[in-house]
C-alpha cells in the first residue's frame, strides 16, 4: 500500500518541527546546572565532613604514637619527626604521612600533665582533649 502525497500534506511534513528550539534548550541547560550546583554543594559538604572525621581519627592515632613512644623509652618525643625515625634500631612508631592532618599540616602536641593533640583549620580546633563526637 503505497501513500500518495499531496502538495499541501508534502509541504506540511517540510514545515514540522524537527528539533528543539533555542528556548526549550536554554530551559534545559538551566535546569541541569541548577542540580548540579545543589547536588555540589552537597557532595562539598560531606567532603568536609570527612576530612573532620579523619583528622579526628588522625588526633587519636598520634596521641596513641606519643603514649607508646612514652612506654618504649620513658620519655615523651622533642617533637613528631621523632615517631617517625628509628630509635634504637627499632621500627619507626608511624610514617611520615600519618603525623599531618588532611589538610597537609603537621599535627600539635603538648604535655601538660597529659598528652593532648590537635589540629586547627578555618578557625575550627580539633583535639584529642574534646568529648569524642
Amino acid at each position: 500500500m503505497q501513500v500518495r502525497t499531496t502538495p499541501s500534506t508534502a509541504k506540511a511534513l517540510r514545515t514540522s518541527r524537527a528539533g528543539f528550539s533555542l528556548l526549550e534548550v536554554l530551559v534545559v541547560v538551566a535546569i541541569i546546572v541548577m542540580l548540579a550546583g545543589v547536588g555540589s554543594y552537597y557532595v562539598i559538604q560531606r567532603y568536609e565532613d570527612a576530612q573532620q572525621k579523619a583528622a579526628r581519627s588522625g588526633v587519636t592515632k598520634v596521641k596513641g604514637f606519643i603514649e607508646t613512644y612514652y612506654l618504649n623509652y620513658h620519655e615523651y618525643p622533642s617533637g613528631l619527626e621523632a615517631l617517625a625515625q628509628p630509635r634504637d634500631g627499632a621500627a619507626p612508631m608511624a610514617k611520615p604521612d600519618e603525623l599531618a592532618d588532611p589538610w597537609g599540616s603537621p599535627y600539635q602536641f603538648q604535655v601538660d600533665p597529659e598528652v593532648v593533640v590537635w589540629t586547627q583549620r578555618k578557625g575550627k580546633r580539633i583535639s584529642s582533649a574534646d568529648p569524642a563526637r
